[in-house]
């Protein structure tokens, strides 16, 4: 009688726990999150192919070189799902990002980089390996202190169209 007790409590509490995840996704440490921000980088961008100089429009005056095709078509649409990023959002956050391919394409997975931007970048990728799939990125619970950071993802489709987005997180 006491094993069939201690199974009904067993059962009852994966029941009561089941839908909410024991542990949320480190995406950046209070140690990253203090750095210094990047410089220069605009809010929400498409590699776009070069002008006849060669050089690749660059946001706020920087100058930046980019070789890459001049028939370079743009990449899968990257669509922020959750959080609302025009308002504050608190930690942990559900984060889901959707990957729409190109017409006739497939996106490529292995070119996925997620990243923060800091003076020094953090590549976050392989913290959200096992959220990443070729339709997105979902965790159902992202931690990230309180704060503002710019993500960076950058993704291409099996023809080499390449997009990158970035986004910012008002973390409270």
């Amino acid at each position: 009688m006491k094993k069939i007790h201690t199974i009904f409590i067993f059962f009852l509490m994966m029941i009561i726990i089941g839908p909410f995840p024991a542990y949320a996704v480190l995406l950046l440490t209070p140690e990253e999150a203090r750095q210094e921000d990047a410089p220069g980088e605009s809010i929400r961008s498409t590699i776009q192919p070069p002008t006849l100089e060669g050089k690749v429009p660059a946001p706020e005056g920087e100058q930046r070189f980019l070789v890459i095709p001049k028939t370079a078509p743009a990449g899968p649409d990257i669509k922020i799902l959750s959080p609302e990023l025009e308002k504050a959002i608190l930690s942990p956050l559900k984060l889901m990002v959707l990957f729409i391919p190109r017409e006739g394409t497939q996106v490529d997975i292995s070119t996925l980089r997620v990243e923060c931007l800091k003076f020094i970048t953090i590549n976050i990728t392989d913290r959200l390996k096992e959220y990443i799939s070729s339709q997105g990125i979902n965790v159902e619970r992202a931690e990230l202190p309180s704060g503002t950071h710019k993500i960076r993802i950058t993704v291409a489709d099996t023809k080499g169209g390449t997009t990158r987005m970035v986004f910012v997180f008002r973390v409270q």
